[in-house]
């Protein structure tokens, strides 16, 4: 009989670990973040915002409580991603027949597809795999120019067509990118050799039709969903996941908690209010979450009252010794509320230390991954909503939120006692 029992037991673990299928992935080398990089960062996201243009705030606003889209069925595609101290994520695909290999940075900020032109002479481009359409069998011509600008630089290049491969799903007839010119070094000693924009359609320069959406409509995923695992802490090898097509629970803790897309552009959404240390930063306000964001952005006036609140002034750089008295920052989404410690919001360089955080001249949030790397993040395309629940051994949710560490406990209380009465009742 103990052998049954063990012998369930063993099966089980197997089912569990086939549960979703990991591939490594391999990075360049990594290297250390200063506070100079923090600076040129800063401008970056404000020129990739400041392009665009202002998203209009939405007055929609509303949460959805369960029908959690996660899935414990086999076979959900993930991507494993590569983590540079805890500041770029990337991920590995092919584009055409025989496949070329390129680190791509997964963006929910933006819609577009694009990898460098062998043929680009830019220095960005020197240091990073290219593409060659001439080798590729599947490759077909478009031949239509596109520019994507981000402030005073950005990409600019044609559009070409062939097979893109993400971990085994691959996307016939994709339209991307092939970039001739990088309008300015932004892109030189970034570890990812191009970008793969994971927003809604109408983002989309050109209106090329992204791939995610692709990948919906010739069936490579049950469902128009996908979600990200940012590991703060991950080795150079592996810095978390994406997942299309659903969500692992195992990777969080407690339920998702959901809150509808108010502007189907960015990955927009309304937060209820955030604070720091007791003092409110803003009511009803729109926020996006954005995988190609490191920091955490907020519009200039608040931004202002945050170092205020932390009594930083205007100082960019400043000593250490107080960081770990510094408040948590808490932002209330769909009725849970989540923080952020200042573990994850401040960068520590030696003695002295700078704000993860910056100013922008936007009317909404930007949620990189200061905050996403503390909660796991599904995108529901399908139901137009984003879910957010507490990575596994982070509990920073305040106030009972998405999953505070008292409840969790409970639950895994009452799941070991109803383990047990199940054992004794079948020796029964």
């Amino acid at each position: 009989m103990w052998k049954v029992l063990l012998l369930l037991f063993a099966l089980l673990l197997v089912q569990a670990g086939a549960k979703l299928h990991r591939v490594p992935v391999y990075r360049q080398k990594n290297f250390v973040k200063t506070h100079g990089n923090v600076k040129a960062e800063l401008a970056y996201v404000r020129a990739k915002y400041n392009a665009v243009g202002a998203v209009a705030a939405a007055t929609a606003t509303g949460t959805t409580a369960g029908n959690n889209t996660a899935t414990t069925t086999a076979s959900l595609p993930k991507e494993p991603l590569a983590n540079s101290v805890n500041l770029e994520y990337y991920g590995v695909i092919t584009i055409g027949t025989p496949p070329q290999t390129f680190n791509v940075l997964f963006d929910t900020g933006s819609s577009n597809l694009w990898v460098p032109s062998f043929q680009c002479v830019s220095e960005a481009c020197q240091d990073h795999m290219t593409y060659n359409p001439t080798v590729s069998t599947t490759y077909k011509f478009n031949g239509e120019m596109i520019t994507m600008k981000y402030g005073k630089g950005g990409v600019s290049g044609f559009l070409g067509i062939d097979v893109i491969n993400v971990n085994g799903m691959s996307i016939s007839n994709q339209t991307f990118a092939i970039v001739t010119s990088e309008l300015d070094n932004d892109y030189v000693d970034v570890s990812f050799d191009g970008i793969l924009g994971m927003g809604y359609e109408s983002l989309a320069v050109n209106y090329v039709v992204p791939p995610f959406y692709n990948m919906v409509t010739q069936g490579l995923v049950a469902t128009p969903v996908f979600s990200f695992y940012l590991a703060r802490n991950g080795t150079s090898q592996q810095g978390g996941e994406l997942i299309f097509g659903g969500s692992d629970p195992s990777l969080y803790k407690g339920s998702m908690v959901y809150t509808d897309i108010t502007e189907q552009s960015y990955w927009q959404f309304n937060v209820a209010n955030a604070t720091l240390n007791g003092q409110v930063l803003c009511t009803n306000c729109q926020a996006i979450a954005d995988t190609g964001t490191s920091l955490l952005m907020a519009p200039l006036d608040v931004f202002s009252q945050i170092k205020s609140v932390l009594g930083i002034g205007s100082a960019d750089i400043f000593e250490c010794t107080s960081v770990a008295a510094m408040p948590t920052m808490k932002f209330a989404i769909g009725g849970k509320v989540f923080g952020v410690p200042s573990s994850a919001y401040i960068i520590q360089e030696g003695d002295t230390c700078s704000l993860g955080i910056g100013g922008i001249s936007t009317n909404f949030w930007i949620l990189g991954d200061v905050f996403l790397g503390q909660y796991y993040t599904e995108f529901d395309m399908g139901n137009n909503r984003i879910g957010f629940a507490s990575v596994s051994g982070l509990h920073y949710t305040a106030d009972g939120g998405a999953s505070s560490l008292k409840q969790l406990r409970i639950l895994e209380f009452a799941a070991l006692l109803a383990v047990l009465w199940k054992v004794l009742d079948y020796f029964n």
